[in-house]
């Protein structure tokens, strides 16, 4: 999720929208949510893939308008570096607000990458839970 997207503005506060909310208990009925301190998660993560040399990318999927636009990862960038086409969907996935992590090096196998215990960086809740999630920023200073 992005707060400038789906949350409203208040001030330093931002509300999570209930539109996200129930979009997401039509799509994902009876799930919980995990919400993940990222900054602690990809600290964690970075490290893992970084100790076991993967070369990777993650990011936010783009999404696009495919009746209105070609895609829109240029053909000789493709070609040079077909692993960015894995960061861009057709606009009909938009409500899934992907962020996506892939491995650089292509394998038929399946990859195991210990990253070490995560509980430490995820909250689980109920969708229904998150409804009205408020998020306030504050400024950190570097110590």
């Amino acid at each position: 999720m992005k707060l400038e997207n789906d949350f409203i503005k208040d001030g330093d506060t931002y509300t999570l929208k209930d539109e996200i909310v129930d979009s997401l208990l039509e799509q994902f009925p009876e799930r919980d949510a995990i919400l993940f301190k990222l900054p602690d998660f990809f600290s964690q993560f970075d490290k893992g893939l970084r100790e076991n040399g993967y070369e990777y990318k993650r990011d936010l999927i783009t999404y696009y308008n495919e009746k209105k636009q070609t895609h829109p990862l240029e053909y000789e960038k493709y070609e040079g570096n077909p692993f960015l086409g894995l960061f861009y969907k057709r606009g009909f996935f938009k409500l899934q607000k992907e962020y996506r992590i892939a491995l650089a090096d292509f394998s038929d196998e399946d990859v195991i990458i210990n990253i070490g215990n995560i509980r430490g960086c995820t909250e689980v809740w109920s969708i229904e839970t998150i409804r009205g999630l408020r998020v306030q920023m504050i400024e950190i200073e570097e110590g």
